[in-house]
């Protein structure tokens, strides 16, 4: 067997590193009508799946029609509010918050607190001018910063209240980058297709809670292509719907879940990849503001280390762990799924990779 080369395609200064890996190369099906491969990108809520996802879309397929980008407008709204509104809740028991925030952000917060997001469909002046002066405010951005929202694009969208009703009013249409920075969570099946160099592909997306329920085992199950989403920067959050949980703990254990469960039901995965994102915000996590990587006390192996590279190797030994080396050829793959052109590299590797079969 033959192979071929693959590059880890994210250094901590953003560009393309010199990591080369060798992965095997294999043939390309002999058919004058290809069959479509099938792919399913998997990985818990908050991995950044979804937003690979869009990426794809955008990338290799038709991308977001007027109707789309009109559909998300409400979404991205809603989600600026919800968060927040959910950034200050969070942090509201640290003591007397209040105390802390200027008097205009206290106005703004008591009129942004008691807006229902669930029925905003366009931003008005108020709530443009109240978003606008709670960003601006020092206090806020501190919570921002410690919050989960931090480093997944959120203030990319808030901060352009400030331009409503360019940005934000009824005659206002979202940008690909304003779709791509609202994490809006999926619900339900979405599938994607396409075509590179004659080759069919359908790519299909679910809910991340869904990975425990049957019909997503069963949609896993009759496919062999693939593609986990774990985020690196969870190594020191806990789960949404489970706060006793290290989330970093639980994608290991739902990848070697998943693998063996494949094995046990003979559908073994031909070309297994998983797709390490948010870069960026490990990289702002361990290198800038020295979060250890055992700070939960979940990995007492974990190297006393903030450095980019040498924390990125560990999660990564930390995966293959949960791998069958001899049986399995794990490809690996490093990303920021905010930036097009990162992404757009890491896609090229992994369509090319399933553009082959034995």
């Amino acid at each position: 067997m033959g192979q071929r080369l693959a590059r880890s395609n994210f250094s901590s200064r953003g560009g393309c590193s010199e990591d080369i890996r060798l992965l095997p190369l294999k043939s390309r099906k002999s058919s004058s009508e290809p069959e479509e491969e099938k792919v399913v990108i998997v990985g818990l809520r908050n991995s950044g799946k979804s937003t690979l996802f869009k990426q794809a879309r955008l990338l290799y397929s038709t991308g977001l029609t007027l109707d789309d980008k009109k559909c998300f407008k409400k979404d991205i709204i809603r989600h600026i509010i919800r968060a927040t509104q959910d950034i200050v809740t969070t942090f509201s028991s640290e003591g007397d918050q209040g105390k802390q925030f200027l008097t205009l952000t206290l106005d703004a917060l008591r009129s942004i607190g008691v807006v229902d997001a669930s029925t905003v469909s366009n931003l008005n002046a108020d709530i443009a001018s109240s978003i606008t002066t709670i960003w601006q405010d020092q206090h806020f951005r501190s919570l921002y910063e410690k919050s989960p929202y931090f480093c997944e694009g959120l203030e990319g969208n808030a901060t352009q209240c400030k331009n409503f009703p360019r940005w934000g009013g009824e005659d206002w249409i979202p940008t690909n980058d304003d779709i791509l920075r609202c994490n809006i969570r999926t619900s339900g099946v979405h599938e994607c297709r396409f075509t590179v160099d004659g080759l069919p592909f359908k790519f299909i997306d679910f809910d991340g809670i869904a990975m425990r329920r049957a019909v997503a085992r069963k949609m896993i199950q009759s496919v062999s292509n693939v593609v986990f989403v774990a985020a690196l920067s969870d190594y020191d959050e806990t789960l949404p719907d489970a706060p006793d949980r290290n989330a970093l703990l639980d994608a290991l254990k739902i990848f070697k879940a998943l693998l063996e469960g494949q094995k046990e039901k003979c559908n073994a995965i031909d070309n297994p990849i998983l797709v390490l994102n948010k870069a960026d915000k490990f990289h702002e996590k361990l290198c800038k503001r020295k979060v250890p990587l055992n700070v939960s006390g979940e990995f007492p192996d974990a190297p006393r280390t903030f450095d980019f590279s040498a924390g990125i190797d560990w999660i990564r030994q930390e995966f293959l762990k949960q791998v069958d080396l001899e049986t399995c050829d794990l490809q690996i793959y490093v990303v920021n799924a905010l930036d097009m052109e990162d992404v757009r590299v890491t896609f090229d590797q992994v369509i090319g990779s399933l553009s082959y079969a034995v």
